[in-house]
């Protein structure tokens, strides 16, 4: 049987990239005598880290096999390149490897890591910056690819976690990246493996509070107790140290405390903007909006890009109001102040969460500015809110038209197939939809009206993909090749190798069918 396997490729390296899309499969033994005939049909993702999508061909009489894929939802983004000369940044990180250094921002990796920002706050005194001199600093706690791994996770929401686990580990625990080791040690407790195992992970990758928080944990479920009367020895398991100084204050804690005590407050960044700390002042620059002052990490405006930041006679910061954001702020009875305060909590490396009413706000501004990694995480939340009414529909597509928020127009035509579609019968009539959208996106919109896929079938019009990833094809059928996929009850689907091991180093079992 002839297997056929579907995947992307990026032209460049270093990019974190993933398509949703509807995708069907025709089919035909003859095309001069018979027409491609739909086989097969469902919502795939095709990413950088999916596996392919393997099509079967059961039938040697085929002579045609034709795919046909219309997109959701579309995401593309390289990762930076810290030794690019075009790369911005006010500090290099050194390494013993004869390599070049790595250009950063300072006040990031002061934000991320308390312990870098003792180490810094001398480049950002005043005799320094008039100096002229260049802020270095040497790294010799971890390896260049360790670090860069901890860079990638600062700089890109995209980089999965997993994408190479134990190099970040070693990184953000050498220099104690807090968000990022917060993290890691959810990512621990939370990987569906036997508890003991990942203590013995989080004793590998030196991640301490995973170490005590899983020995707490498996007290309280009663687990540590249990195997210690099978003859396990936590000692020889762990070595002395570990089991002295990590693990057994741990248990006695989970004895001691309530069944439902925490073992640990989370790791909490000092992030302020109206009375930060004395150890972020050296790193916040004065942000002046409508006479009210905030002081926001020099970092973090670098990061989303504050060249379109007017600056003032004492380095104050301001954005720009245009009229069309003043008319909206009034139609929604919002003020500038409220909308600021909102996108900067956002920023705040532990939070990402965004109330939906200050969200098309947040998008003209940064769009205004040029902060097309802000419209694009704002983007996102947009494709989650459903349009209930034609007057929200409609105005969303100007919205999403307006500032090319492609992943919004995806999302509302899916919805309008099938969900919407009443909703959309009432948009086409309208003198807005006539005159303010383009031609292009109203021919999409009636084709989807007339002949969206999702009406044939519900699973073209869901949003979630498919894990069946092996399908066969016949002249007149196809379709996953079985519902029993080993792939959903291994630690292949999720990549785990990349943080534990191969998955045959772990202890699963697999039932196989006959």
């Amino acid at each position: 049987q002839e297997e056929i396997h579907i995947y992307g490729e990026a032209r460049e390296e270093n990019v974190e990239w993933r398509f949703l899309a509807q995708v069907r499969i025709l089919t035909t033994i003859n095309e001069a005598h018979s027409s491609l005939r739909v086989v097969d049909y469902d919502i795939f993702e095709f990413s950088n880290r999916t596996k392919p999508l393997i099509l079967i061909n059961r039938d040697h009489r085929l002579s045609h096999i034709r795919l046909e894929i219309r997109y959701v939802n579309q995401f593309y983004e390289k990762l930076p390149n810290f030794v690019d000369e075009s790369q911005s940044g006010d500090l290099l990180l050194n390494f013993d490897d004869g390599k070049p250094s790595l250009k950063v921002h300072s006040s990031l990796l002061a934000l991320y890591s308390p312990l870098m920002a003792k180490n810094l706050e001398k480049f950002q005194t005043s005799d320094f910056l008039h100096s002229g001199q260049q802020a270095e600093l040497d790294m010799k706690d971890c390896d260049r690819a360790d670090f860069i791994e901890v860079l990638y996770q600062i700089y890109s929401q995209a980089r999965p976690l997993w994408a190479d686990f134990r190099r970040l580990s070693r990184g953000a625990v050498a220099y104690q990246v807090l968000p990022i080791m917060e993290r890691i040690i959810k990512h621990l407790i939370e990987f569906d493996m036997p508890i003991i195992q990942k203590i013995k992970e989080a004793v590998k990758l030196g991640v301490e509070d995973a170490i005590g928080e899983l020995a707490f944990t498996a007290e309280k479920l009663g687990i540590w107790s249990y195997l210690i009367g099978t003859g396990f020895d936590p000692k020889s398991e762990f070595g002395d140290d570990i089991y002295h100084r990590l693990i057994c204050p741990a248990i006695l804690q989970a004895k001691r405390t309530p069944h439902f005590a925490r073992y640990r407050s989370g790791y909490k960044l000092t992030y302020s903007l109206e009375n930060p700390s004395e150890m972020e002042m050296p790193f916040v620059v004065p942000l002046k909006v409508s006479g009210k002052t905030f002081f926001v990490n020099k970092g973090i405006l670098q990061l989303y890009n504050d060249s379109e930041l007017a600056t003032g006679n004492n380095g104050e910061r301001y954005f720009r109001i245009n009229v069309d954001l003043s008319k909206y702020l009034e139609s929604k009875d919002l003020t500038i102040q409220q909308v600021i305060e909102a996108m900067l909590q956002y920023m705040n490396p532990q939070n990402h969460r965004m109330k939906i009413e200050f969200v098309r706000p947040v998008i003209m501004i940064a769009y205004e500015h040029k902060m097309f990694k802000l419209v694009k995480e704002m983007e996102q939340f947009l494709v989650d809110e459903p349009p209930m009414t034609s007057e929200l529909l409609l105005d969303q597509l100007v919205f999403a038209q307006k500032f090319d928020l492609k992943n919004v127009i995806g999302q509302t035509l899916l919805r309008i197939e099938v969900n919407f579609v009443d909703v959309a019968y009432n948009l086409i009539e309208t003198e807005i939809f006539k005159k303010h959208i383009s031609k292009d996106l109203q021919n999409k919109i009636m084709d989807r009206i007339v002949s969206g896929w999702g009406q044939s079938s519900w699973r073209l019009a869901d949003c979630i993909p498919t894990k069946k990833l092996r399908r066969f094809i016949e002249a007149d059928d196809g379709g996953p090749i079985s519902n029993h996929d080993a792939d959903l009850v291994t630690f292949n689907d999720i990549n785990s190798h990349y943080a534990f091991g191969e998955p045959h180093d772990l202890p699963v079992k697999l039932e196989q069918q006959q």
